[in-house]
């Protein structure tokens, strides 16, 4: 029950931070947990037609997050889709990698399934740093 309750908190929160940006695809998303991450270690840079907009990094507790603003080329302009989290564990030495998308419920809930998996503590440092970033605090 309690991790049903902090999925649907999840959603319900980051369904309220969502602004009016084009709606993420399955592409965009798979593009955020999986491709970003490849191109940029093997050299390939980013896949043709995204770009990263910004990108914001925060410590907190033993955790490194770095929130890239990703967006995707549509017509003539650049529009946000989501972030890709990349988060560092500086104990442990792991690295994760989690797409948040805008506009999509569906596959901003599939991202909640597989961030409630991290312990308490990573979660916990997770929603900080996510409240940080939309309020524009470093």
């Amino acid at each position: 029950m309690k991790s049903l309750n902090l999925t649907a908190f999840l959603i319900l929160f980051f369904a309220a931070m969502a602004v009016a940006q084009t709606a993420a695809t399955e592409e965009d998303y798979n593009y955020m947990i999986k491709g970003y991450n490849l191109g940029v270690k093997s050299g390939m840079g980013l896949k043709e037609g995204y770009s990263v907009i910004e990108s914001k990094e925060f410590d907190e507790s033993h955790f490194h997050f770095t929130y890239i603003s990703l967006g995707r080329k549509v017509g003539d302009k650049v529009e946000h889709v989501g972030y890709i989290l990349k988060m560092n564990d500086n104990e442990s030495k792991n690295e994760y990698f989690f797409g948040l998308p805008h506009n999509n419920a569906p596959l901003l809930e599939r991202s909640f399934l597989n961030i409630r998996t991290l312990s308490a503590n990573a979660l916990a440092a997770f929603l900080k740093t996510y409240i940080r970033l939309d309020q524009g605090i470093k």
